[in-house]
């Protein structure tokens, strides 16, 4: 596959697409925890079987699966929308930098969801887990790129006090 489908790839996630990272509030190990994500939302299944090709190439796992976004359209007779997602941090690690020189709207999320996988990737096996004050920064700056429109600060104002007591907390130890 050569750069032109690459920068296809970064226009389509530039265009449809989402690089951040998130939150997970399930206790599925004790505590919340961050986790990147990529991802593509579309109704043509074409786009995606596309891009699910390019994202092969080039980390080498096939099968990238489509979500349906939202299964009632087909009975309201809308189309039907579908999301495909890249969220394990050495997937990304492999995507990110191969796309990241055609980015033009996204290339601050891609360069901090690339650090963060970095971070995290450098930790010993049980610690990857747990996420310090430079993960959560991350999140925040990712909140920050990501928002749309006037809404309310209600979740970036929560995430900043979290972040602060956090340092705090590191500041004393």
């Amino acid at each position: 596959m050569n750069k032109r489908w690459h920068a296809w790839l970064a226009g389509l996630i530039d265009g449809e697409g989402t690089i951040s990272i998130t939150r997970h509030n399930a206790n599925k190990y004790g505590h919340p925890y961050l986790g990147p994500l990529l991802q593509i939302a579309n109704t043509d299944t074409r786009l995606l079987k596309r891009a699910a090709e390019i994202i092969e190439h080039l980390t080498g796992k096939p099968s990238h699966k489509f979500v349906v976004t939202n299964p009632r359209d087909d009975l309201t007779r809308r189309k039907l929308g579908y999301r495909l997602a890249v969220h394990t941090q050495w997937e990304l690690l492999l995507v990110l930098p191969a796309i990241r020189p055609y980015l033009v709207g996204k290339v601050e999320q891609a360069d901090t969801v690339i650090d963060f996988c970095r971070r995290r990737c450098g930790r010993a096996h049980q610690r990857w887990r747990e996420f310090v004050a430079e993960d959560y920064a991350g999140y925040i700056r990712c909140l920050e790129l990501n928002r749309r429109g006037p809404k309310s600060d209600a979740a970036l104002v929560a995430a900043t006090e979290e972040l602060e007591r956090m340092l705090h907390v590191e500041e004393e130890h």
